[in-house]
């Protein structure tokens, strides 16, 4: 799950990343984060499907356009 962290010190546009539990095991990176922050923010919060492989977090992320077409209709 993804939720806009607007409160974040170190970037306002964070987008932190969760179990469906609520426990935070990340953040979008800052050049994602920017342009999906708005569109979340819109929706409240993000469904994703995350896997952890070893120590690397792998995220299926949907792309913008269709975020922005989804949102629109």
């Amino acid at each position: 799950m993804a939720k806009v962290e607007p409160r974040n010190k170190i970037d306002p546009n964070a987008v932190k990343i969760m179990t469906l539990e609520g426990k935070k095991i990340g953040y979008l990176p800052a050049g994602l984060a920017k342009n999906y922050s708005p569109l979340i923010k819109q929706i409240g919060e993000l469904r994703l499907d995350c896997r952890m492989v070893g120590i690397q977090l792998w995220m299926d992320v949907p792309h913008l356009v269709s975020l922005r077409k989804q949102l629109s209709s």
